[in-house]
């Protein structure tokens, strides 16, 4: 009996240097690595977006459509040019109604300098929030410039209350980009200008 008491023993003891051997895996290792920065968040690096819009006004009545070209001069920030096209329809009347044409036909252009600010790290670092920037990249993004809206149908264009003429405009929106590829990407937004908007379209990576 005593011999079986003392093999418990050894074995206990050596258990139990074994255990005291193995090096605490500290508890605080985060569940996220953060990702190298995707290739259009880096800076020198120069992409194309293509895009559509979805407004809640005007009434369009063709296919609206975007380019932006962007080049990022530093990390997480790119700036670029942009232009936009489609066509609209209005009804328009006199102050007093007596006066109108229905669905008159207008086409739209707008130019200008677009910037995006890409916070995924800063969501990350600060907030704590654990989004893989491959997969769902966000990014605050901002757009200024010149537009115009000229009558092509449906009423005279040289009658004052008919033509819509230019003028600057501006807008914000939030959006996110997900990579498809290391050079494709798709994205959306939602954001406001002279009304609310949504656009999606896709992106690629020219200059990495």
């Amino acid at each position: 009996m005593l011999k079986y008491i003392l093999i418990f023993l050894m074995i206990a003891v050596t258990y139990d240097l074994k255990a005291s051997e193995q090096v605490d895996e500290p508890d605080d290792i985060p569940d996220y690595i953060p990702h190298t920065l995707p290739n259009y968040n880096r800076a020198g690096s120069f992409s194309a977006h293509l895009n559509t819009f979805f407004f809640s006004e005007p009434n369009t009545i063709s296919v609206p459509a975007a380019l932006r070209l962007s080049y990022s001069p530093v990390n997480n920030f790119s700036i670029g040019l942009m232009a936009v096209h489609y066509k609209f329809k209005q009804t328009i009347s006199t102050e007093n109604g007596t006066r109108f044409y229905d669905d008159v036909v207008y086409r739209h252009f707008f130019y200008g300098i677009n910037g995006q600010l890409f916070i995924t790290d800063f969501l990350h670092t600060h907030l704590g929030l654990k989004i893989h920037p491959d997969y769902f990249n966000i990014y605050l993004n901002g757009f200024t410039g010149y537009g115009t809206a000229n009558a092509i149908s449906g009423g005279d264009p040289d009658t004052d209350f008919v033509k819509r003429g230019s003028k600057f405009g501006y807008g914000m929106s939030l959006g996110f980009r997900s990579l498809f590829t290391d050079t494709i990407g798709f994205f959306a937004e939602a954001g406001y200008s002279d009304y609310g908007y949504l656009k999606a379209g896709v992106s690629f990576l020219i200059i990495k």
